[in-house]
This record gives structure tokens, C-alpha cells and sequence, in this order.
């Protein structure tokens, strides 16, 4: 119980990172931390799996990685990084 509340804690105080958490811990698994989550703090899904994007950009910022994107005067890694996204993201 003792490591649980721990465990808890950690999550909570440190960017609320099950991945980080156990690894920084050494325990438990992501799945027992998670159901742990979901009995001590009512939390049935993880904030980054919510489908909400982490940040979000105006449109004309988007619209802006999507012209320098068709123009390609450079990789489509290199706009993406000046846009501040992946290059997932930024073909999506």
C-alpha cells in the first residue's frame, strides 16, 4: 500500500506520465498503475489518450505550415520542426 500511494503521488506531481512514472520508480507495470489511477483518483483513461490535441495552434498558424509545406523550400521535417510539430502532424 505503501508503494502504491507512492507510486500515486509520483504520477500526479511529475507530469502525470505512466511510461516515466514506472520507469523512475522501477514499479509497477504501466497496466497496475493505471488501475491503480483509476481506483485512488477516478481517472478511467490517461490524459494524453483524451483525443483533445496536447497544443493547439490558430488557424492561420496551421494554414501557414500547410503553404510552406506545398512550397518545400526545405524538408517536410525541417517545416515541421519550425512549426513546432511532427511531420505526422504536419501532413495530417
Amino acid at each position: 500500500m505503501e508503494q502504491r500511494k507512492a507510486a500515486v503521488a509520483y504520477y500526479q506531481e511529475h507530469g502525470q506520465n505512466l511510461a516515466r512514472t514506472v520507469k523512475k520508480l522501477g514499479y509497477p507495470s504501466r497496466a497496475t498503475l493505471f488501475n491503480w489511477l483509476k481506483e485512488d483518483i477516478n481517472r478511467s483513461t490517461h490524459p494524453c489518450h483524451s483525443g483533445a490535441p496536447v497544443v493547439k495552434f490558430q488557424q492561420d498558424q496551421k494554414e501557414q505550415a500547410v503553404i510552406d509545406l506545398c512550397i518545400r523550400e526545405s524538408s517536410a521535417e525541417k517545416i515541421a520542426s519550425k512549426h513546432g510539430v511532427s511531420r505526422a502532424s504536419l501532413y495530417k
